[in-house]
């Protein structure tokens, strides 16, 4: 399921990666060409507004210049006397031959009302727009044509200039403009193969995490239910002894609501249904009432509870008295089951700065630095081999979820001379 995802992801996020891409290179490139285009009519009109100048202000034009301006320019330079061409005949052969490029130009100035066999003083208009017109073989070229006045008359200037090169850029910046589609479409490609899987791996570690959380609750509600079913089984007998079995269902009863309590906690985490209802503690007096409620319970089970309450008075909270009486039961009932008998076990509350800390001291066996990473993950247990039936190793998770649910912390570090120190901080 979450391979076909990601495989649509990917196509998904390359194909709009893709198009917007293509348009930004189609739009770059018409942009370049228009660029190009305007380049080259700016030259063709500095072109025609030099000849202009010479016809203009000198008396004189010398056959060699147009030669050389011809060739240079690979154009082609008529001017016409009252309408008598000069004797200039070309000085290159074009492609397409001078008289039909000539026509072609007069004619498309003729559409503008631009005549080179007729002039008029009062004429508005004495040039015609730089149009393209095309020679043989679709080869592009720049005409315009402009009359110029004179004290016997007028001179008309056809000038036509063709753009051979014009087409080849026009291939080159297609061709260049195309393997940057395709260089970024396949990089692109290769950068959502990326983020598709670094997008997916929250959902592949949750789903993992969930096949393990559903392995190991239905490993723990197997082992319940086999004792319960076992003891119901045996009350079947004639001449069994209920006081022998009963207190077995109940006790594993009890474990199973447990379980099953620790798991609809996590389960209302996750779906964030839970509402917390915070409200003002007075720290001092909390804890010395929770030491109450459990230095007995410690003293049956052979350790004890100490408070260690600093000189100083303790500030005042806000938290959620009950979801905060629930983290610290599970950390007091994991200090009584893996610390040795006759141990003590530490209740110590103090604050730096703006956060309030209380340490649940033990001095058991510790917990390794690997294990340190994980104890507070759903069913992790440092007994691999899931021997102790009294824990699930659900408890420090649900501690670690209720603390993040009022804005705290909880962390573990090694007790100096062995033993585990859970600290929990709420912040003032």
């Amino acid at each position: 399921m979450l391979h076909k995802t990601k495989k649509r992801l990917i196509t998904l996020y390359t194909i709009i990666t893709s198009l917007i891409l293509s348009i930004v290179i189609i739009g770059a490139y018409y942009i370049n060409l228009t660029q190009l285009k305007t380049h080259k009519l700016e030259l063709f009109k500095d072109l025609q507004d030099s000849i202009v100048y010479k016809l203009q202000n000198e008396q004189i034009i010398n056959n060699l210049w147009l030669s050389n301006l011809e060739i240079k320019s690979r154009a082609i330079i008529h001017i016409e006397d009252n309408g008598i061409p000069f004797f200039f005949k070309g000085s290159w052969t074009p492609s397409t031959s001078r008289e039909i490029m000539i026509k072609k130009a007069k004619k498309a100035a003729l559409s503008e009302g631009i005549d080179t066999t007729s002039y008029t003083v009062s004429s508005y208009k004495n040039s015609s727009s730089a149009v393209t017109i095309y020679g043989k073989n679709k080869e592009p070229a720049f005409s315009s044509v402009c009359n110029i006045p004179t004290e016997n008359g007028y001179m008309s200037l056809t000038l036509v200039q063709f753009r051979p090169e014009e087409r080849t850029q026009v291939f080159l910046q297609i061709f260049l403009y195309l393997a940057i589609d395709l260089i970024g479409t396949f990089s692109l490609f290769l950068v959502s193969c990326f983020l598709a899987g670094k997008a997916l791996k929250p959902v592949e570690e949750n789903q993992k995490r969930q096949n393990e959380f559903i392995a190991a609750a239905s490993h723990d509600l197997r082992s319940p239910l086999a004792v319960i079913q076992t003891n119901a089984s045996a009350l079947l007998i004639e001449g069994a002894d209920p006081k022998r079995f009963i207190p077995q269902i109940t006790n594993e009863c009890t474990r199973m609501s447990r379980l099953i309590g620790d798991m609809l906690i996590l389960a209302s985490s996750d779906a964030k249904t839970w509402h917390i209802q915070k409200e003002e503690i007075d720290t001092e007096t909390y804890l010395i009432d929770l030491y109450d409620s459990f230095a007995a319970f410690c003293q049956k089970k052979e350790h004890a509870l100490s408070l260690d309450l600093p000189e100083d008075s303790l500030p005042q909270i806000m938290a959620d008295k009950g979801r905060l009486t629930q983290v610290l039961s599970i950390l007091l009932d994991n200090a009584i089951s893996y610390s040795p008998i006759k141990s003590t076990i530490t209740l110590r509350p103090y604050t730096k700065k703006t956060t309030f800390y209380i340490e649940v001291e033990d001095h058991g066996k510790g917990i390794s630095k690997e294990e340190k990473e994980r104890i507070f993950t759903r069913f992790y247990r440092i007994d691999k081999a899931r021997n102790d039936s009294s824990h699930f190793g659900l408890g420090l998770s649900v501690a670690k979820e209720l603390m993040e649910l009022q804005s705290g912390k909880i962390k573990v570090k090694d007790t100096p001379n062995g033993g585990a120190t859970f600290v929990i901080e709420l912040p003032l």
